[in-house]
């Protein structure tokens, strides 16, 4: 950070931009809201509200005209009527032209209720399947409540150790005391689990899956075969794992519960080679092992280059199903040049747990020890604890289109300096961070990738040294700039991107990343604090190649040449 408040040449033309595509915005999204909100509705009946009518025709509402949306409309309508017990519902709908209301008559007819329901089993025993149904007589005839309680008697009798029960509607007629239902159902025999057998196991061992599953042997029953999938599916090794019915053997007792599971490519290079504003070039390898031997074991190597003499070592490794759980223990090495100021040595043990609804919970130790040759603190040793929770819900994981992610971490860490004087000190600080990802299709051509970054580090040093800072630039961060070229206290941090879909889910793209930091720094006569504002706008392309995913960006920072412009090319390519 220099020593005065920053404002980049041509930053204030950006948010005047940023305003006026707000404002297009805005102003397109109201007026596709005054389109639906132009068109009126003229109800006529004498059952729903006309709020729960509005609702149920609402894609006739925001489609004039449209004969389709018509149809389907008229069917939500009648098929809401029919679920409250007026089987013989009619609706009729029709324009009066232009801007007119939708005129929408409701014949609802008489409201018919169940007189009696029957089960029919096949033999005595099925006759369990009866007290399961909770299908009282003197309700409203509803498909969909008869639909429900055959379910839920389905549901009672796989989890009671009867996976192969069925349950069938045999006759639904009406006389003068109203309608009666037949319902049939078998039991089934009552089956023991003998094991597990896996369908779509290429790579990874069953056995690690077995071990992930957990005791599945004795009596079947259902909420203990889906529990199974569920720690085999947090394991995070499939695109999909699904419950088939179970295996049975020849006596007709026994079974194997069978899981067939889709394996995805467990391993990815990444390349990135970009220019610099000097000229120089910056680069990054990334090589990623997901699933060792079939083992679930995790190892990754990655070699960054930042220029001006800047460079990264990563190694990790991560260990899954430590003692059966679905928890997994990870060290990481890291190690970091920063030109001729510091060297950074780092390692970090961290627990992760992964919850029944793919959310992480993780939490871990650090030791870190910073060497500088030409600053007052000549080594610094420092311990950090943290704790993070997050979420990945993205549809892909090389090339999402859709879905949402999250992480939030807090974390607390304690120094000891050596000063070059001899003297020592024991700063203390703590630091939270958050990150969001938010991916939406807006129709068969385009969405928008928004991700929104904060961070901040608060510490018993109102100046805080150059190595704990939070480094922003580069494509990973703030594009249109150098990697790097900022250092600062807190920032928060937009990345937006507007995209237009190409087959083979390939795509294009403009971006525009905003970036809001504060820094303090010293003064002769103590310190202050010093804001930046920085924009970067640009475009880029992702494309499907043979040997992955090649994407390009060009960076601009507002008020530079054309020729100041980074540019980056990343390959991503599973195997």
């Amino acid at each position: 950070m220099g020593p005065r408040r920053t404002t980049p040449r041509g930053a204030n033309a950006v948010p005047a931009l940023a305003l006026a595509l707000v404002l297009a915005l805005a102003l397109a999204l109201t007026l596709t809201a005054t389109r639906a909100d132009a068109v009126s509705l003229d109800y006529r009946g004498a059952v729903l509200s006309e709020r729960q009518v509005a609702s149920l025709v609402a894609p006739a509402l925001r489609s004039p005209g449209d004969s389709a949306a018509v149809r389907t409309s008229l069917g939500r309508l009648v098929a809401r009527l029919q679920d409250d017990g007026f089987l013989d519902a009619r609706a009729d709908a029709s324009w009066a032209g232009g801007a007119a209301p939708l005129r929408v008559e409701v014949t609802e007819g008489a409201h018919h209720r169940l007189a009696r329901v029957e089960f029919r089993g096949l033999v005595p025993g099925d006759s369990a399947l009866a007290k399961a149904l909770e299908l009282p007589s003197g309700g409203a005839a509803s498909g969909s409540a008869i639909a429900a309680a055959m379910n839920r008697a389905v549901d009672a009798a796989a989890e009671s150790g009867h996976p192969y029960a069925r349950v069938w509607l045999s006759g639904w007629d009406r006389d003068s005391t109203g309608e009666r239902v037949v319902i049939g159902g078998s039991l089934g025999p009552e089956i023991s689990v003998l094991g597990l057998r896996f369908e779509g196991l290429r790579q990874t061992s069953p056995k690690l899956l077995e071990r992930a599953a957990g005791p599945v042997r004795g009596r079947y029953r259902e909420s203990a075969a889906l529990a199974a999938r569920d720690r085999i599916e947090r394991l995070g090794l499939f695109r999909s794992v699904r419950l088939e019915d179970p295996e049975g053997a020849g006596d007709f007792e026994t079974a194997r519960l069978v899981l067939r599971v889709e394996e995805r490519p467990y391993n990815r290079f990444e390349g990135v080679v970009g220019s610099q504003g000097d000229g120089g070039v910056v680069g990054l390898a990334h090589v990623e092992l997901e699933n060792l031997a079939g083992t679930g074991r995790a190892a990754a190597v990655r070699w960054e280059g930042r220029g001006h003499g800047v460079a990264t070592f990563t190694a990790r490794y991560a260990e899954p199903l430590v003692l059966g759980l679905p928890l997994a223990l990870e060290g990481t090495f890291d190690q970091q040049l920063f030109d001729t100021l510091y060297t950074s040595t780092k390692g970090r043990l961290a627990a992760r747990w992964t919850g029944s609804s793919a959310a992480v919970i993780e939490t871990g130790v650090a030791a870190e020890r910073v060497v500088q040759e030409h600053a007052d603190v000549q080594q610094a040793n420092t311990q950090s604890t943290w704790l993070a929770v997050g979420r990945d819900r993205l549809d892909d994981a090389v090339a999402p289109r859709a879905g949402y992610a999250f992480r939030l971490e807090a974390s607390q860490s304690f120094t000891t300096e050596r000063r070059l004087d001899g003297s020592r000190d024991t700063p203390r600080s703590s630091a939270a961070e958050a990150t969001v990802t938010r991916l939406q299709r807006l129709g068969l051509r385009s969405g928008f990738a928004l991700e929104v970054r904060s961070a901040g580090r608060f510490g018993s040093r109102r100046v805080l040294p150059l190595y704990e800072r939070y480094a922003l630039g580069g494509a990973a961060s703030l594009r249109g700039y150098d990697e790097e070229a900022f250092r600062v206290d807190r920032y928060a941090l937009s990345r937006l991107e507007w995209r237009w879909f190409l087959p083979a889910r390939q795509y294009a793209f403009l971006f525009w990343d905003h970036a809001e930091a504060t820094t303090r720094v010293a003064t002769l006569t103590g310190d202050r604090l010093d804001a930046r504002h920085q924009d970067g706008i640009g475009f880029g392309v992702s494309l499907a190649a043979s040997s992955g995913r090649l994407a390009l960006t060009y960076g601009l920072a507002p008020g530079r040449g054309a020729s100041e412009g980074k540019v980056h090319v990343r390959l991503i390519s599973p195997f």
